[in-house]
């Protein structure tokens, strides 16, 4: 019956909820066996009885993994700041029958130098009253034309997420995008920065299974079981006493500091062919402002493994801090996603 239903709905993906009663699990397993015999990617959950609260949770795991998947396949992703489709975007695109439109850095600009100045210092006043301020605020409204020319193209080229390349941007105008981006990620506005479409992928994740995009990071440093990361943004509503402040890597304002609101995460990395996702759970030791040699938003989480050897191992050096521990939905996603999922522990076993 559930391969007659595959076959008229010409379905490539199957989730089925199963149950402890009437064989419902069974057939489950049964319909699983031969769905993935005939090549469609399938993930079962089940609980022990429909009547049992337990149900209930697993079909909210359910939509939640469900919303994930959907959010990937056919997204329509923007890419400011480049002439030609890079090969990670060329490979997103093929993996999940996604687009990515690009928009110039010149066809940026534009946007931003049309965008009202008077409409830019709401959104700078707004910022102003979120978080402290260790730098001069004379670029604030520059800031709040970022974010509007960024929502703008949201709206107008009908966008799922965004990835800017902001370097280039910030070397040439004085001004990062980091504010901007920490604000548009707290209204769930999905943007990455470093044109980063890996990275982009954990954030639309995070943000179907838990409501907050994730926490971009590099991977600073490794000492036993813990691991320092560090980036010049993080969205506004994944952090406490927030402070923004020169940017590390340049100087120019603004950088933004905070602590993380969330003691419990889980880190993924994901390769530049999108083939394979590595996650761990970690807890959050210290977070804020801990050293002024790195990216002005750090944490120092600890692993349940020595970790000194995860730069033999790691997919990619950005790193996706996700709230909870949700290794068991990224397992369903991967697999749903024809996505090989792996945990570091098993990673580095093999070094």
């Amino acid at each position: 019956m559930v391969k007659k239903f595959v076959d008229a709905g010409a379905f490539d993906r199957v989730v089925i909820l199963a149950h402890g009663e009437h064989n419902s699990l069974a057939s489950a397993i049964s319909a699983r066996s031969k769905l993935e015999a005939d090549g469609i990617w399938t993930w079962v959950f089940h609980c022990s009885s429909i009547s049992d609260p337990e149900c209930d949770l697993q079909l909210d795991r359910m939509v939640r993994i469900l919303k994930a998947v959907t959010q990937v396949l056919e997204a329509r992703i923007g890419l400011i700041g480049v002439e030609g489709k890079p090969e990670t975007a060329e490979n997103f695109e093929a993996r999940f029958n996604a687009e990515i439109v690009t928009i110039s850095m010149d066809e940026f600009e534009s946007i931003v130098r049309s965008i009202d100045v008077e409409e830019a210092r709401k959104v700078a006043e707004e910022i102003s009253k979120l978080i402290k301020f260790e730098s001069p605020k004379d670029k604030l409204t520059d800031v709040g034309q970022i974010y509007l020319a960024i929502k703008r193209l949201f709206v107008e080229r009908k966008l799922d997420a965004v990835a800017i390349d902001c370097f280039p941007y910030l070397i040439k105008h004085g001004v990062t995008p980091c504010l901007a981006l920490a604000k548009l990620n707290e209204e769930g506005y999905l943007v990455a920065c470093e044109g980063d479409v890996q990275a982009l992928l954990s954030m639309i994740i995070s943000s179907s299974l838990t409501g907050y995009s994730g926490w971009i990071a590099n991977a600073a440093m490794f000492k036993g079981n813990r691991g320092y990361f560090a980036h010049c943004t993080i969205a506004l509503n994944m952090i406490r006493d927030g402070i923004a402040m020169p940017h590390f890597e340049s100087g120019y304002p603004y950088a933004l500091s905070g602590r993380l609101v969330h003691s419990i995460g889980t880190i993924l990395s994901i390769s530049s062919d999108f083939s394979l996702m590595a996650a761990a759970v970690v807890r959050v030791i210290q977070s804020g402002l801990l050293s002024y040699g790195m990216c002005r938003s750090q944490i120092v989480a600890e692993f349940d493994l020595n970790v000194e050897k995860l730069p033999l191992v790691a997919p990619a050096n950005h790193h996706v801090f996700i709230p909870g521990d949700v290794r068991e939905e990224l397992k369903a996603i991967g697999a749903l996603l024809g996505m090989d999922y792996v945990e570091y522990s098993e990673l580095l076993a093999m070094v």
